[in-house]
């Protein structure tokens, strides 16, 4: 029994339901080729979206659905736009627009009116998109849609700057901003911000223009290192720039940089400005306005033919319409009596009649609406009828007297129906209760057997807290011993590197006391040659001036005296540049073997040079030839004379090494403005790589073999710069040869 209620119950619902469910497969059909047809216009297939469109319009007409029809209109105007058929997608907007207002549909005729605006717009017709984009507005505000109102200041604004109608554009932004703000919808915010400091900027008013900015700035700048933030904040820049705040302006400016630093550049220049688009011609404005002018009157007029002729048509098919609907009614005034005979005699003849009224039921509504639809045309040619026929206005009262009457019966077998429905509904609910009562006494069962689980949850919890503090433990265990760990590592490094610079310390200081005895050595060498250089250099002297004089005193002359002569003159010319030279090579290790003064003195950085060159002859005269390009007139520096020697002769060696086969040092010294002297050593050797050039100046690294070289030198060198307060640079390219640079100070501030 209660199965037998059940299926009745069913039927019944979905008879009702039935019709409903075929009109919900066809919008979903619809909507499946309206999106097609988006898709197929996104991807630039014009063609095949416009039939997709026509196709969806069509099936939406028959189903009577408003919303899917206009979608599908709006559609076919936006190919038509992007198609440039200027005269179809006015045509088609406009009748849209004309029909929504008519049926008072002002969702539909907002739209529509937009749309027109837009394509006015896209043709220059400025003026004309204007008046449509306010008609759009005033439909929009009679229904109270915001959002639509927003979107239409937003594209008024943009026509009125392209345009340059910066005084309305002003307006319609301000207007955005407002809405924007009331809604609480950012993306209209940033669009009005964006509009007005644009609009500013071109009006040159930075009062106005920093006010927005200011406040757009603040809006977004929690949003972090974004493009927009900088944009924003250089704007605010410029506008503080041009109001004479050089201080804002700089802060602004830097703002701007550290939050876009790609284009810090353009930021510092100032080349970024807003371009406004360029200005339409009077003589094209002009062209454009005509143009809308002619679109719109031949849109009006078509609409107004295509309103007559359906005018016509309705008066013919209006009579026969009545007489249709008269019919049918009386059909179905027979079928129900038919019915009612039947459902007393048999409840499956009462089902089948039951259905029948639904379906006739439905077929009524249909029959209804298009009753309405012709009441309502009728009344619009009622006067017009009464004049030309005085009996066709009375077959129509009559007619209309039987159809509220026919109505009235349906209406009572809707009372039947609701009734049958009622008691459907009673017993489902005494099904439902006899249910409760069954599910009732199972959730007491199901609670007791709750009580069982939660009492073995709580001791699966005690189980689990002891779980949880042993893991507690042991983590606490294994952290104190990862922490262990990572001390004794941190140590053992500490001790290691500690061991290393001792190791280096100690390295140092076998070389330094090297050098140390090397240059007492040298010292004690150039002192004990001088004076015997200085013994023979005067002997020379005082042989000459004999050798002069006894010559002048032989009177004889002869060639073997002749010769005798001259080979004495060679002689004495030979010894005495030998003892130049020894004088030379003495003086040049007095001044490496120097042992500088606490304090810096002045020297002659030529007479440096050449001494360290002298030293380095004997390496050098075979292997490479020194290119000298002194400039005249080098000032004497400030400096330990001995250590700048040590520095050249380091970097000299090293070049000299550094030669494959004979090349060419050119050791160029020149005076820097007024405060430095810069010397720079070049060879034209192999080159240093990359891998080798980060280590070059580290302690103790050295490419040459243990006999050859300590590691020390190009370290003590840069050294030895530092402590003159000057600066050393390399450029160095493999394959081309390497450069030092060396720039030193002509005074020392002590």
């Amino acid at each position: 029994m209660r199965n037998s209620l059940c299926i009745i119950t069913l039927l019944l619902i979905h008879f009702v339901s039935f019709g409903q469910n075929i009109n919900q497969a066809e919008v979903a059909r619809i909507n499946q080729t309206l999106e097609k047809g988006r898709n197929s216009f996104a991807q630039g297939n014009y063609s095949w979206a416009l039939s997709l469109a026509q196709q969806a319009e069509s099936r939406a007409d028959k189903i009577e659905n408003v919303q899917l029809s206009w979608e599908a209109q709006n559609l076919r105007g936006e190919i038509y736009l992007m198609q440039r058929q200027y005269d179809k997608t006015v045509n088609l907007f406009l009748d849209m627009a004309i029909s929504g207002e008519k049926r008072q549909n002002y969702s539909i005729s907002a739209n529509a009116y937009f749309s027109l605006a837009n394509t006015f717009s896209a043709i220059s017709a400025f003026d004309k998109a204007t008046e449509y984009y306010e008609k759009a507005y005033t439909q929009f505000e009679k229904i109270d849609y915001e959002l639509g109102m927003i979107e239409i200041s937003l594209a008024a604004g943009y026509n009125h700057i392209r345009a340059h109608q910066l005084t309305a554009a002003e307006s319609d932004f301000k207007n955005l901003l407002a809405l924007a703000l009331k809604d609480s919808i950012s993306y209209f915010e940033y669009e009005a911000y964006d509009g007005l400091i644009e609009i500013y900027d071109a009006l040159n008013q930075p009062q106005k223009g920093s006010e927005y900015a200011l406040a757009y700035f603040d809006l977004i700048k929690s949003e972090g290192n974004t493009p927009t933030i900088g944009l924003v904040a250089y704007h605010l820049s410029i506008f503080y720039e041009k109001m004479g705040e050089t201080s804002k302006a700089e802060e602004f400016l830097e703002v701007a940089i550290k939050r876009n630093p790609k284009q810090a550049k353009a930021y510092r220049s100032k080349t970024i400005k807003f371009k406004l688009p360029s200005k339409t011609s009077e003589t094209e404005l002009n062209k454009a306005q005509l143009y809308a002018q002619k679109l719109e009157a031949n849109a009006l007029n078509k609409i107004k033919a295509k309103e007559q002729k359906e005018s016509k048509s309705e008066s013919s098919v209006l009579q026969n319409v009545h007489k249709q609907e008269k019919q049918q009614l009386s059909d179905l005034a027979h079928n129900l009596l038919l019915g009612t005979k039947i459902l007393d005699h048999s409840a499956i003849e009462t089902e089948y009649t039951h259905q029948d009224l639904l379906i006739a039921h439905h077929e009524y509504e249909n029959r209804e609406r298009q009753a309405e639809l012709a009441r309502y045309k009728l009344e619009s040619e009622r006067n017009r009828l009464a004049k030309e026929n005085e009996e066709s206005k009375r077959k129509i009262a009559e007619e209309e007297k039987v159809i509220l009457e026919q109505e009235l019966k349906i209406h009572s077998q809707q009372r039947l129906y609701y009734v049958t429905l009622l008691i459907a509904v009673v017993i489902v609910i005494v099904i439902l209760s006899i249910e409760y009562v069954r599910v009732r006494k199972l959730n007491k069962m199901l609670a007791k057997q709750q009580v069982t689980i939660a009492e073995s949850n709580i001791q699966l919890q005690a189980s689990n807290n002891d779980i949880k503090r042993t893991n507690s433990y042991l983590q606490q265990a294994q952290d104190d011993l990862t922490k262990g760990f990572q001390k004794e590592k941190k140590i053992r490094q500490e001790l290691e590197k500690a061991h290393q610079d001792l190791k280096e310390t100690h390295n140092s200081l076998i070389q330094a006391e090297k050098m140390s005895a090397l240059g007492m050595l040298t010292a004690g060498i150039a002192h004990e040659l001088k004076n015997p250089i200085n013994f023979i250099s005067n002997g020379v002297l005082l042989i000459e001036e004999n050798a002069e004089e006894l010559f002048k005193h032989v009177s004889v002359q002869n060639e073997e005296i002749d010769e005798i002569r001259s080979d004495i003159k060679e002689l004495i010319k030979d010894t005495k540049f030998g003892t130049t030279r020894i004088h030379e090579i003495v003086e040049g290790l007095r001044v490496y073997s120097r042992k500088d003064d606490v304090t810096f003195q002045k020297a002659d950085i030529v007479q440096v040079m050449n001494a360290a060159l002298l030293i380095l002859k004997p390496k050098y005269k075979h292997k490479a030839e020194i290119v000298k390009k002194f400039d005249e007139n080098i000032p004497e520096i400030d400096c330990f004379q001995g250590e700048i020697n040590q520095v050249f002769i380091n970097i000299i060696g090293n070049g000299v090494d550094a030669l494959d086969k004979y090349g060419t040092i050119t050791i160029t010294i020149k005076q820097v403005e007024d405060t430095h002297v810069r010397i720079i050593i070049q060879d034209d050797g192999s080159g240093i790589p990359d891998d080798v050039k980060e280590k070059m100046f580290s302690p103790l690294f050295t490419t040459k073999t243990q006999s050859e070289g300590t590691g020390l030198g190009l370290s003590i060198t840069a050294d030895l710069i530092k402590k003159h307060h000057g600066k050393l640079q390399l450029k160095t390219k493999v394959g081309l040869g390497t450069a030092f640079i060396i720039t030193l100070p002509i005074r020392q501030l002590i």
